[in-house]
């Protein structure tokens, strides 16, 4: 049987590579969409949104086992509490302007795409920081 700290460690690794996952696309997204959006659909639909949700499901998981490792986290902590609205912040950029974006070719489509896109960047950027800082804790 595996020991609560290795089992801590494995959901902290399997946490960021769905963050890889999640983001890496994202990332190129913009350029992918111009050239071809239907893949670009599909890298969203199929590789980062299911990462999105996975990052959560296994941050949630990191939390809940830090204890075992010796560093009890706390939902309560700022860093978490601000973690999780960028989260939330991200899927709702998703869900309000990056998939209906995705429907079309549009010059004003591939703004709001760009913007949605931006903002999920400054998202991911602030979510790096605040668990790489860890504020509150």
């Amino acid at each position: 049987m595996l020991s609560a700290s290795v089992g801590y460690n494995i959901t902290l690794f399997l946490h960021l590579l769905a963050v890889v996952a999640a983001f890496g696309p994202l990332l190129v997204m913009g350029r992918l969409f111009s050239s071809d959006p239907a893949g670009a659909a599909r890298i969203y639909l199929r590789v980062s949104l299911p990462a999105l949700i996975l990052t959560w499901v296994l941050g949630m998981g990191v939390v809940g086992s830090s204890a075992s490792a010796g560093e009890k986290i706390a939902m309560s902590e700022t860093w978490i509490v601000l973690s999780l609205l960028a989260w939330l912040s991200m899927v709702a950029v998703a869900g309000a302007v990056i998939l209906p974006s995705m429907k079309s070719t549009s010059a004003a489509s591939q703004s709001r795409l760009m913007a949605g896109l931006g903002i999920s960047h400054l998202l991911m950027v602030l979510s790096i920081a605040l668990m790489v800082f860890k504020p509150g804790s």
